[in-house]
């Protein structure tokens, strides 16, 4: 099924990035380098500025280990999301933000290509 937007126009399929808003990783946002106000409002940005992306504020996704938690998947098709956890840590979020506005996010999320360095989880 076709999302359509308000114009009538089937959108096209694009980045589906969902935000975790439970109290670890709102908490997590709060002593990273940016507030959760922040984080949302540069998230909304990028997604708006990019073909067929939807943001989506959830609960909790339960995956409080890894702190600030997103979660990447396109619409339009099945795949499972990609994890982007310690999105709250320096440097994260902006390397979160080039890599949706860019090429490569639908050739992670589709074919399972890895995630770029920035949004790799840290090694101890």
């Amino acid at each position: 099924m076709k999302r359509m937007s308000r114009r009538g126009r089937a959108d096209p399929p694009g980045p589906l990035v969902v935000l975790c808003d439970g109290a670890a990783c709102r908490s997590a946002w709060q002593r990273g380098e940016t507030g959760t106000h922040q984080v949302r409002e540069r998230l909304a940005a990028t997604i708006r500025s990019t073909p067929g992306g939807v943001l989506v504020r959830s609960g909790c996704l339960a995956r409080c280990a890894s702190a600030a938690t997103i979660l990447v998947g396109w619409t339009g098709a099945w795949s499972e999301p990609l994890v982007v956890p310690g999105a709250e840590l320096a440097g994260r979020l902006d390397h979160l933000c080039t890599w949706l506005s860019g090429p490569d996010v639908a050739a992670c999320v589709l074919e399972e290509t890895p995630l770029p360095d920035g949004l790799l989880p840290s090694r101890p």
